[in-house]
């Protein structure tokens, strides 16, 4: 298990590649897979923090909600961990298992790098976008259906990247088109669907290609305990609200 999470952390795909390796040659089983996948939930988190949340959040909504915004994600990430960690101690039997792998280091800042330029070509345009729009009186051709701009635009360009979502609502913060507290929320709610999009576009080919038609189970599994992380993370912002810390 310590191997799959620095795994995990090193780079997603490289993970469920060995897992599946060792799923197709019969050393792990079904449930094994899913709760290696559900404890490995939280170093991609912190490795997904790391290298792009944190810089982006802090640097677009300011010191203090970017904080919040980060510990938010990293926590609720461990505590579907945790639930991960209580199904292994409870489900899975104690064992050595005997497999050899190599992570490249330099593949893993490679990455890195692309993950940081891929970030300012989606933070920039988005940023752009959303202040173009508000110029444009956007205003007027939503407040038919009874929603704030500002609230909707967090809420559509989260839902597609979560780093369109952060450039955004910092961005709105700054002209006080929205407070706070609102777009912690928006941003909350904007990363539950961008969950269930992501499973579509991404997780789910990757999964079905590695572990055939248990991917399409194992995928469903994984959103369900990523709309859970989102739950607690709305949880721990009303906490954080109701103890004015916002």
């Amino acid at each position: 298990m310590a191997l799959l999470l620095q795994l995990f952390f090193a780079h997603k795909v490289t993970a469920l590649s060995i897992l599946a390796d060792m799923y197709k040659k019969r050393l792990i089983e079904d449930k094994e897979v899913v709760i290696a996948s559900i404890v490995g939930m939280f170093p991609m988190g912190v490795r997904v923090v790391v290298l792009l949340l944190a810089p982006v959040a802090i640097s677009v909504l300011g010191l203090k909600l970017g904080i919040i915004y980060v510990l938010l994600e990293v926590l609720s990430k461990f505590m579907v961990a945790l639930i991960g960690v209580f199904l292994d101690r409870k489900y899975l039997a104690g064992g050595v298992l005997e497999y050899i792998t190599n992570v490249s280091l330099k593949n893993s800042m490679l990455d890195a790098f692309k993950q940081f330029f891929k970030v300012l070509s989606i933070l920039v345009p988005s940023i752009f976008l959303a202040m173009l729009l508000i110029d444009l009186s956007f205003n007027s051709l939503v407040s038919q259906i009874s929603i704030e701009t500002a609230h909707l635009l967090i809420v559509v360009t989260g839902t597609t990247s979560t780093i369109a979502g952060l450039g955004v609502a910092g961005s709105l913060i700054a002209t006080n088109e929205v407070d706070g507290k609102s777009a912690l929320l928006l941003l909350m709610i904007a990363s539950a669907l961008h969950r269930i999009v992501e499973s579509l576009r991404f997780s789910m080919p990757v999964n079905i290609s590695l572990f055939g038609s248990f991917g399409v189970r194992l995928t469903l599994i994984l959103l369900l305990m990523n709309e859970l992380a989102s739950i607690f993370a709305i949880l721990g912002l009303f906490l954080i609200i109701n103890f004015g810390f916002v």
